[in-house]
C-alpha cells in the first residue's frame, strides 16, 4: 500500500546533493539578498561483482534524476553560497550515530562522500573505493579502496576505518536492527589487507553495492569517532572525506559547509552552501520565490503543484524511489494473518487517495518499481480499491478468530508519525 510522492531535484548537481530531489531559483549560486529566516517553532525530524560488473542497481530515494534540462551543471557559474531549504533537521551527523532521514543524509552525505556511488543510468560507479568482487555465490565481498584518500583531519581512509564505521554502526542500538541482517553474525567482515575488505553476508546478495551507496557507504574518521564516543557534542562536527567540510552548525538554524580541497572527485559548483532546515513546506517554496533560498526540497502535492505554476523555478522531479508508507506490524495480530494483510491491500482506496490527497502529482505505485525503472515489469501490480474481496477474507479472519474483531470488524491500532506540514 504505497503511492510513490513525487519530489523535486534542482539542475545544480553540486556533489552535496548526489541524488537530492529538490527545486531551484533560476540564477547563480551567489549569495544574494537576505538570510532565510528560521521558523518560530523548529523542529528535529529524524525518523527518522567487480567494480565493473554489468549488474546494475536500481537508485534508490538518492539517486540521480536520469534526465537534465538543456541548462546544465557545467553551464553554470561556480563558486558563490548555495543556501538549501530542508524538511527536517537530523539529530546527529554521524553515520554511526544517527538514523539519516532524507535531509540528514543530505547534509552527511555532503560531508562523508560514499564508497559506492550511482552514474546517470543506475549503475553502480566506485566512489571512495575503486573495485569490488563477488565469489560465485555472492556471501563474500570484497572491496577496494582507492589509493591515497585521507579524511580531512589527515587520518588515512583505509580498511581499518571502513572496519571502525562498520563495527560502530552494528553496535548502535538502531542502526545495528537494520544492518545486522547484510552480515554473516559469525563472521561479518574482515581486513585483507591496508586497502580491502572482505564482507561476508548472511545470504547471497547481488545488490550488495546497493547498501555502500548510502548510509552503510558513509565512512567516518576513526580519529573522530574515537573522540566523539568521550565527548557526544562531537557528533555535531562530523570529519569525513567528502566534497565539503563543516564549518558551523547551530541546530535547527543552520549549517554552514565549505569546499574540500582535497576531495578526490570533481570541483563542487559552491565554494560554501547554507542549509536552513525548514520544517513548513510553504515556508520554504515562499523563501524560494523571493529569493532567500536558492534550492529546496519539495515533498507535498501543494508545494509540488504551486512550483509547477512558476517559471521562475528550474525543476527536476523525481517519484522513483520516495514512498508514503502504511507499515503493519506483522509479528503481532491482526497483522501476522496474511488474509488481514491482504484485505487491508484490497480496501485501500488508491484511486481516492491520489485523487484527493496526492492531487495528481505523483506517480501511483501499484508495484516495487516505477515505470521510469530499468526493473519495472508491467505485468505484476498491486491490487488495491476492492472492498468487497476484502470482506471476504475478513469474514473469514473474524470467524475464526472473534476475539480480535469487534461488529465483524478488525481490530487495529493505528500509529501517526511526521506530519508532512505546510
Amino acid at each position: 500500500m504505497t503511492t510513490r510522492r513525487r519530489r523535486i531535484s534542482n539542475l545544480i548537481r553540486v556533489a552535496l546533493l548526489l541524488g537530492a530531489l529538490i527545486a531551484s531559483a533560476c540564477g547563480s549560486a551567489e549569495s544574494e539578498g537576505s538570510t532565510p529566516l528560521a521558523e518560530e517553532t523548529p523542529s528535529t525530524d529524524d525518523a527518522t561483482a567487480t567494480g565493473e560488473t554489468e549488474e546494475p542497481a536500481g537508485a534508490d530515494e538518492e539517486a540521480t534524476a536520469e534526465s537534465l534540462a538543456a541548462e546544465t551543471a557545467t553551464e553554470r557559474d561556480r563558486g558563490g553560497v548555495l543556501r538549501i531549504g530542508l524538511e527536517a533537521e537530523s539529530d546527529s551527523l554521524d553515520p554511526t550515530h544517527a538514523a539519516l532521514a532524507p535531509a540528514g543524509r543530505v547534509m552527511a552525505q555532503a560531508i562523508f562522500s560514499t564508497l559506492v556511488s550511482y552514474d546517470e543510468n543506475d549503475n553502480w560507479v566506485p566512489n571512495l573505493s575503486e573495485s569490488w568482487t563477488a565469489s560465485d555465490d555472492r556471501l563474500t565481498w570484497d572491496l577496494r579502496l582507492r589509493e591515497g584518500v585521507a579524511f580531512t583531519d589527515g587520518t588515512p581512509l583505509n580498511a581499518d576505518a571502513v572496519i571502525t564505521t562498520w563495527e560502530a554502526q552494528l553496535a548502535n542500538q538502531l542502526l545495528g536492527l537494520a544492518i545486522r541482517p547484510i552480515f554473516d553474525p559469525t563472521r561479518p567482515f574482515e581486513k585483507v589487507d591496508d586497502l580491502t575488505v572482505r564482507l561476508y553476508a548472511s545470504a547471497p546478495e547481488a545488490n550488495m553495492p546497493t547498501y555502500f551507496t548510502g548510509q552503510l557507504g558513509m565512512i567516518a574518521s576513526p580519529a573522530w569517532l574515537e573522540a566523539a564516543a568521550s565527548d557526544p557534542e562531537l557528533r555535531q562536527q562530523p570529519v569525513g572525506a567528502g566534497p565539503y567540510i563543516l564549518d558551523s552548525r547551530q541546530q535547527d538554524v543552520v549549517t554552514v559547509l565549505r569546499s574540500n580541497p582535497d576531495w578526490i572527485g570533481a570541483d563542487v559548483f559552491a565554494d560554501d552552501v547554507e542549509i536552513y532546515p525548514l520544517p513548513r513546506e510553504g515556508a520554504r517554496v515562499s523563501q524560494l520565490a523571493v529569493g532567500d533560498l536558492d534550492v529546496i526540497h519539495a515533498t507535498s502535492a501543494e508545494g509540488i503543484l504551486e512550483l509547477r505554476e512558476d517559471d521562475g523555478v528550474t525543476r527536476v522531479e523525481d517519484d522513483s524511489g520516495q514512498e508514503t508508507m502504511l507499515v503493519m506490524n506483522g509479528a503481532l495480530p491482526p497483522f501476522d494473518d496474511l488474509r488481514v494483510r491482504e484485505a487491508a491491500t484490497l480496501a485501500f482506496p488508491e484511486g481516492d487517495y491520489d485523487e484527493f490527497i496526492r492531487r495528481g502529482a505523483s506517480t501511483r505505485a501499484d508495484s516495487l518499481w516505477p515505470p521510469s525503472s530499468k526493473w519495472h515489469d508491467p505485468s505484476i501490480t498491486q491490487a488495491t480499491d476492492d472492498p468487497d474481496g476484502a470482506r471476504v477474507l475478513i469474514d473469514s479472519y473474524c470467524g475464526d478468530l472473534p476475539e480480535q474483531c469487534t461488529d465483524g470488524k478488525v481490530d487495529v491500532t493505528f500509529l501517526a508519525c511526521c506530519p508532512n506540514v505546510m
